[in-house]
C-alpha cells in the first residue's frame, strides 16, 4: 500500500545508525550463543517428549498384556469390549 509523499529516493536519503563493527560483532556473537542455546533445548524437548511417548506405551503393555484385558491391582482383569 502505498503512501502519500514517500518514495525511494526519500527513503534513500533517511540515515540509520549502526553500532561500531565491533559492537556488532558481539551482538553476533551473543546471538550465535543464544541460537545454540535455543536448538540445544529443542533437542532436549523432542527427547523428553520422545521418552514420554515410549513411557507411555510401555505402561499401557505391561497393564494391559497380551490378553487384552486392563490388569488392576486386585490381580483380577477387565476387559474392554
Amino acid at each position: 500500500m502505498a503512501q502519500p509523499n514517500v518514495n525511494g529516493s526519500k527513503l534513500a536519503k533517511i540515515k540509520i545508525p549502526l553500532p561500531p563493527v565491533g559492537e556488532q560483532e558481539k551482538i553476533v556473537a551473543h546471538l550465535d550463543s543464544l541460537s545454540g542455546k535455543i536448538k540445544k533445548l529443542q533437542e532436549y524437548q523432542k527427547s523428553t517428549a520422545l521418552d514420554f511417548i515410549s513411557l507411555e506405551q510401555s505402561i499401557l503393555s505391561h497393564s494391559i498384556g497380551s490378553t487384552g484385558s486392563l490388569q488392576v491391582n486386585s490381580g483380577q482383569a477387565k476387559s474392554f469390549q
